[in-house]
């Protein structure tokens, strides 16, 4: 098992988070793209601070969450700045703390700088990833190794290892062939292949968010729980559910609007890399039951009030929006 994992590992490389980091800082338009980012945060502040003390090549990870930092109406630039300063002598600050701003929200920050970006990152690369984006099913796990193997030139037969990049755009391909397979889901595939596309552009609406406060929004709770949903929209959901669109999972880290014989209900990861978003399961937003009876509803306008709201709460800019035909053509 070891010697297999080994080479399954060593076939299907993957990225550490401070390799992921390093990518930025080692192309020109994304290391542009970081600093943009956070001069304009800057500018907002109104502070004095430039962004080059805010860029730290042996802080990359740091680095790359200030640019998330610098929108968090709480926060000062000052502030960041001094732990920041901490951070690079060693002391005690928010960065590596307690507070672990690197860690809660690295990942959410890179993809954020990336979302323009999308087929110039590594981040569905590797056997683990792999792993996590098929969730369990044999079946997308082999179609994501044979697009890998398809983008795959051999130029030697001894130490077989697939490029990341190829690794990363072939997940992108399967996620978008597996989703359009959606449809085919009989007899509600054309509904459930709308509601998968609004669920996936709803949370990536929160990978938009400048401040990245909320990020890495993969899994959802109803409000007043299922029971709270009509029975036909109940109904649909069980429907989501067995076609594994999504799945369900015992709630967690519930607030006071948690009902303790309710559920968490998670997106397929499989779909996460068609709309550029997080596979891993780390933070939930909650929606009440009209938020998704319009999300299942077949009316646009329905949804659109929803997506609006949504984007109204989280501050998001018309000029930051891909849209809605975003879920409905092609990556490639």
């Amino acid at each position: 098992k070891e010697r297999l994992l080994k080479n399954a590992r060593f076939l299907l490389p993957g990225k550490s988070h401070e390799e992921l980091a390093e990518e930025i800082f080692s192309e020109p338009k994304l290391f542009k793209k970081l600093k943009g980012e956070i001069e304009a945060g800057l500018k907002i502040k109104s502070s004095n601070i430039k962004a080059d003390q805010l860029i730290d090549k042996n802080n990359k990870k740091a680095s790359i969450v200030i640019s998330s930092l610098l929108f968090r109406k709480k926060l000062s630039p000052e502030e960041i700045l001094e732990n920041f300063e901490l951070l690079k002598i060693g002391g005690a600050n928010k960065f590596s703390g307690s507070t672990s701003w690197t860690q809660n929200f690295f990942i959410g920050s890179y993809l954020k700088l990336l979302r323009s970006f999308k087929t110039e990152s590594t981040f569905y690369a590797g056997f683990e990833v792999y792993v996590h984006l098929s969730n369990g099913n044999m079946r997308h796990f082999l179609e994501l190794c044979r697009t890998a193997f398809s983008n795959f030139s051999i130029k030697s037969e001894e130490n077989i290892s697939l490029d990341y990049r190829a690794q990363h755009i072939s997940a992108m391909q399967t996620s978008e062939i597996l989703f359009r397979e959606i449809s085919s889901f009989m007899p509600y595939g054309k509904m459930l292949k709308t509601f998968c596309g609004r669920i996936g552009e709803i949370f990536g609406l929160f990978q938009e968010r400048n401040s990245q406060s909320e990020p890495e929004i993969t899994h959802f709770n109803i409000k007043g729980g299922l029971q709270s949903l009509s029975l036909k929209d109940q109904d649909f959901l069980k429907e989501a559910e067995k076609w594994g669109i999504l799945t369900t999972t015992a709630s967690t880290k519930g607030k006071s609007l948690d009902r303790k014989d309710d559920c968490d209900w998670l997106l397929n990861p499989i779909y996460a890399p068609y709309f550029f978003i997080s596979y891993r399961k780390i933070r939930k937003t909650y929606f009440n039951p009209e938020e998704i009876s319009a999300m299942i509803s077949d009316s646009v306008d329905k949804f659109e009030e929803v997506r609006n709201d949504r984007k109204k709460r989280l501050g998001i800019e018309e000029d930051n929006d891909t849209g809605l035909a975003e879920y409905q053509r092609g990556l490639f």
